[in-house]
């Protein structure tokens, strides 16, 4: 199944959309590096496993807490309506006046029945995290990768798309958006909704991420390849994350390494490069942190400071 960008065809997940030019990058360690060049897979983390740092990763959001308390403590039909109207829940209050001899409970229980897909959504996929910029940025090197032992690898959204058009997963690709008003909602009809709202205090990453389905360790145990089913259970040990096989030459547009990496690393990393890939990447020292002197004398300037050179401060007038 093809890969997809999030929000290019359904106009309610726009805020996702990602454009097909935006410049991305992935900041990472060298042994992460060697392990994506040396086997032409990518790793991708299970949701969950960011949850042991973050619990609000993968969460409702304030709102949606704020919107499931009111609708739960409503005491009649009349006001949970209100409720529904006033947090935009128009589906289930249509519902609701077309079925007005429906008991309270059942539309309370309607709206609630969607609660456990943003929990088990954290299980059930896997994320690669890239940063979006036009150029390097001093704060992912610091963070992801370290200024003096660490690797970029520069792509754009159309080379993921085609370094992963043979994915046998369901996967996308899409644009974190940052909760800085505390208005957003995780529990709309997008799938991927959940995974890709985070709060403010993160909005400095700019992530995209590219999301993949991950099944992997709740198969049945009547689980075949023709017959795929499986038992989602959140309290099952499971691996951490899953690598995924794509086309390293279509993914990598360019590999910096970091800025203060000494020149006997880079000059071994550009070798092992060179070695395991079958056609060459550029490769490149970051040259964020080096200074280029720009300044260049005007022509009277210079002159005059030849004059000085050659008849000392007598020649000055």
């Amino acid at each position: 199944m093809p890969i997809t960008v999030y929000g290019e065809v359904n106009p309610d997940h726009a805020r996702f959309l990602v454009p097909r030019d935006a410049l991305l990058w992935r900041y990472m360690d060298i042994g992460k590096y060697l392990d994506l060049i040396t086997t032409s897979r990518l790793w991708f983390t299970r949701v969950s496993e960011f949850q042991k740092i973050d619990p609000y990763e993968a969460a409702l959001t304030k709102y949606d807490e704020d919107k499931t308390t009111k609708i739960v403590e409503a005491k009649s039909n009349e006001e949970l309506k209100e409720i529904l109207m006033q947090y935009g829940e128009t589906g289930i209050s249509n519902l609701l006046e077309q079925f007005p001899d429906k008991s309270m409970y059942f539309f309370q229980l309607l709206y609630l029945s969607r609660l456990p897909h943003v929990h088990l959504n954290a299980y059930t996929h896997s994320v690669s995290c890239w940063h979006e910029n036009p150029t390097e940025s001093d704060a992912m090197w610091a963070l992801y990768a370290g200024r003096d032992a660490g690797i970029a690898i520069k792509s754009t959204v159309t080379r993921v798309l085609e370094a992963f058009g043979s994915a046998e997963r369901t996967m996308s690709i899409a644009k974190v958006t940052y909760d800085s008003l505390g208005h957003l909602s995780v529990l709309s009809a997008g799938i991927f909704d959940s995974l890709l709202v985070k709060r403010h205090a993160f909005h400095h990453e700019n992530e995209v991420r590219i999301i993949a389905l991950t099944m992997d360790g709740y198969e049945s145990p009547q689980w075949t390849k023709e017959n795929q089913t499986y038992n989602v259970d959140a309290s099952k040990p499971v691996v951490p994350g899953v690598h995924i096989e794509c086309n390293i030459h279509s993914l990598i547009e360019e590999i910096i390494v970091s800025p203060l990496m000494p020149l006997y690393a880079f000059q071994a990393i550009e070798e092992m490069t060179s070695r395991v890939l079958s056609r060459r990447i550029p490769i490149r020292r970051s040259t964020l942190l080096a200074k280029e002197d720009t300044l260049s004398p005007s022509r009277e300037l210079a002159a005059m400071l030849e004059h000085y050179r050659r008849t000392g401060l007598s020649g000055l007038r």
